[in-house]
C-alpha cells in the first residue's frame, strides 16, 4: 500500500517526535511505501522557525520527502499564511497513494488533495487538526480572515470527499466546530501518542543516565521539558518542588526557556542543588532522561511530550484540561490538578510513599500499550 503524508500547513522537523514524524515512521516499519511531502519550514538550531532550500532524499527512517518551496504569486509574508505549493497535483499522480494523510487543513493545497481524490475515489482521505484557542486564531486577522473564512472556505469546499476529519485533542475538536462548522459525524479522535519503551530498555536507560547525573536508586526523580514559556507554569513547578526539603527528591528539567521566563527562573534553579536544568536534549536522549525519571510534571498547557513521558512508564502530573480528561478518563496514572499549589502536596505524598510511583509506572505503560502506542495509531489508516 502506498501513503501520503501531506505536511504543508505547518513546519516539518526531522529527527523529533512529533505526530508527522512516528506515523510516517510505523507505516514503513508495518511495510507500507510511504512518502512525506512537506513544506520548507523547519526549526532552525530548535530554537526558532526557519526556512531550507526545496529538496528531495530519503530521511532516517527510508522514507522519501519531497520538501516544496511557496508558490510565487503573493509576497512571502503571505504565502506562508495562503500555504499554496507548485506542482502538488502532478507529484500525487506520480506517486499514486492509496491513503493520504493531510496534515493540518490550514493550506489551500487541500483543494488540489480534495481535487485528486475525486478523480481517484478510491483513495481513502483522512485530514487532522492541530490548532486550538492556545496556539491559534488569536489575532483579528488570524481569526476572521484565516480561520473563519479562509481555512474554513478550504475545508468546506474538501469535505465532501474527505473520509474523516481527526482531532487530537478534545479542544482542537472544539476549534473544527467553532471555526470551521466541520460535523460530529464527520471527526474521530485520533490521539497523539509515542513510542512505547519496553521494561527492560526502560531500565538500561534508567541505569545509564542515573549514573550520569550522580542519583542513586533511592532519589525520586521529578522531570519538566519541552518549550518553556509562562504558560507552561515551570516556575511554578520549581517554587512547589523547592518549598519540600526532601534530598532525595530531584528535578530535571530539559528544554529552552523564553527570555521572560529565563530571567526569573535561572536564580531560582541555581538556588537549589537538587535542580538540574541539561538544556536542550534530542528525542532519543530526552527519552533516555524520561526512562530515569519517576514523574513527569506539566501542570501547564498541553503538550505531547506527556504522551511521549507516559510510554516511558511515567505517571504524570497534569492540568486539569478538556484534552487530558478525555484522553485520561479509564487512566491510574495521572494526578489532574485544578491549582499549581497542589503540586506541594503530590511530592510530599510520594516522598513519604515512593511505591505509589511503581504501581503508578506500571500502569502509564499498561496505558501507553493500549492507548498511544503509534504502532497501533499508525495501523489506522489502513486497518
Amino acid at each position: 500500500m502506498k501513503i501520503v503524508h501531506l505536511c504543508l500547513a505547518s513546519f516539518y522537523i526531522e529527527g523529533f517526535g512529533y505526530q508527522e514524524n512516528l506515523i510516517p515512521k510505523y507505516n514503513k516499519k508495518d511495510g507500507h511505501e510511504v512518502t512525506i511531502i512537506a513544506s520548507t519550514e523547519t526549526f532552525i538550531d530548535n530554537k526558532q522557525l526557519g526556512y531550507l532550500e526545496p529538496c528531495e532524499y530519503i530521511n532516517e527512517d527510508q522514507i522519501k520527502v519531497i520538501r516544496l518551496p511557496y508558490r510565487k504569486i503573493l509576497p512571502q509574508i503571505l504565502m506562508r499564511k495562503v500555504r499554496l505549493y507548485p506542482k502538488l497535483y502532478k507529484i500525487l499522480t506520480d506517486e499514486k497513494p492509496d491513503v493520504i494523510l493531510f496534515h493540518g487543513p490550514q493550506s489551500g493545497e487541500l483543494l488540489t488533495v480534495a481535487r485528486y481524490k475525486k478523480n481517484n475515489p478510491h483513495v481513502k482521505l483522512y485530514v487532522d487538526n492541530h490548532a486550538d484557542e492556545g496556539n491559534s486564531a488569536k489575532g483579528y486577522f488570524s481569526r476572521v480572515l484565516l480561520h473563519d473564512f479562509y481555512y474554513r472556505g478550504v475545508l468546506q469546499r474538501s469535505l465532501p470527499v474527505i473520509d474523516k476529519v481527526f482531532y487530537v485533542t478534545y479542544e482542537r475538536k472544539l476549534f473544527l466546530e467553532k471555526h470551521y462548522n466541520v460535523p460530529k459525524s464527520k471527526m474521530e479522535f485520533y490521539p497523539l501518542g509515542g513510542e512505547v519503551i519496553e521494561r527492560e530498555e526502560r531500565e538500561i536507560y534508567r541505569i545509564e543516565k542515573r549514573k550520569e547525573l550522580g542519583y542513586t536508586d533511592k532519589d525520586i526523580v521529578l522531570i519538566h521539558a519541552g518549550k518553556m514559556d509562562r504558560l507552561k507554569k515551570t516556575i511554578d513547578i520549581v517554587n512547589n518542588f523547592s518549598s519540600v526539603a526532601d534530598e532525595r527528591l530531584k528535578l530535571v528539567i530539559i528544554g529552552s526557556f523564553t527570555d521572560e521566563v529565563k530571567k526569573e527562573i535561572t536564580p531560582l534553579i541555581k538556588k537549589d542543588k537538587r535542580i538540574a536544568y541539561l538544556g536542550w536534549k534530542v528525542t532519543d536522549e530526552l527519552t533516555k532522561y524520561f526512562c530515569a525519571s519517576d514523574l513527569y510534571v506539566q501542570p501547564g498547557t498541553h503538550t505531547v511530550l506527556m504522551e511521549h513521558a507516559t510510554c516511558c512508564s511515567l505517571p504524570v502530573v497534569v492540568a486539569n484540561l478538556e484534552s487530558y480528561k478525555l484522553l485520561l478518563k479509564d487512566s491510574n496514572h495521572a494526578w489532574v490538578i485544578d491549582r499549581v499549589d497542589e503540586m506541594k502536596k503530590i511530592f510530599k505524598e510520594i516522598c513519604e510513599d515512593p511505591f505509589i510511583l511503581r504501581v503508578k509506572s506500571q500502569s502509564a505503560y499498561e496505558f501507553s500499550k493500549e492507548v498511544l502506542d503509534y504502532k497501533k495509531i499508525a495501523a489506522r489508516l489502513y486497518s
